[in-house]
């Protein structure tokens, strides 16, 4: 099981708390999720971006779900509002989810392996973060 301890870089901490500054009071989005977002902020550790791991999901993060029980999979990227559904630099389309979405509140700031509930169905399903495909960091791009 998962340490309860979330990691998030400097660089996402202050992007997504900008982020949350501009959404407040959209009515597009969710405020539970943009108070869920705050917390998870303010309560993870935070590191330099040269100093995370590549076992981390971070912002920008491709990650692979496995759900514990049935052994279904999912891959999907984390981005920011306004940025799903665009196209990667090979010309792929992406599994997209906003940073406000759920699932991506669940596992941002998680490591590989790891495991979290998803309550998106009718019951909690345990689901593994199985791999990290793509990490910026890892990749030095500082950028994203």
């Amino acid at each position: 099981m998962q340490n309860d301890l979330r990691i998030i870089s400097e660089l996402d901490y202050f992007r997504l708390m900008n982020r949350i500054s501009a959404d407040i009071g959209d009515p597009e989005v969710d405020p539970c999720n943009l108070h869920r977002l705050y917390i998870l902020l303010n309560t993870s550790r935070r590191l330099k971006p040269e100093e995370v791991g590549d076992d981390l999901v971070t912002m920008n993060s491709s990650v692979v779900l496995r759900n514990v029980r049935t052994g279904a999979k999912k891959i999907i990227q984390i981005v920011y509002p306004g940025e799903e559904n665009t196209v990667t630099q090979t010309g792929e389309w992406k599994d997209e989810v906003t940073v406000y979405n759920p699932i991506a509140l669940s596992v941002l700031g998680l490591k590989k392996q790891d495991i979290f509930f998803d309550w998106s169905g009718t019951q909690a399903e345990p689901v593994r973060i199985e791999q990290v495909l793509f990490q910026p960091e890892s990749q030095k791009l500082f950028n994203l």
